[in-house]
């Protein structure tokens, strides 16, 4: 009966360089999907409208203006 041990000539090294790469892509891909799905959110709640005709608000108020629940 055979162990499938790995020996340190077998471990792979890791890249920190290529791992930080694909960590910043990945999390700017995140980022651009939540981005596409908050705007969509925003423009189907008429919430963009209301905010092109309200001076600085809070969230309460622009929820009201908007007629959602906060």
């Amino acid at each position: 009966m055979t162990t499938n041990t790995a020996t340190a000539e077998e471990t792979p090294v890791m890249n920190e360089a290529k791992l930080n790469a694909f960590e910043e892509k990945y999390v700017a891909a995140l980022n651009g999907g939540a981005m596409c799905l908050m705007t969509s959110i925003g423009h189907r709640t008429g919430l963009f409208d209301v905010l092109g005709t309200l001076p600085p608000s809070t969230s309460h108020e622009i929820a009201q203006a908007a007629d959602l629940n906060e």
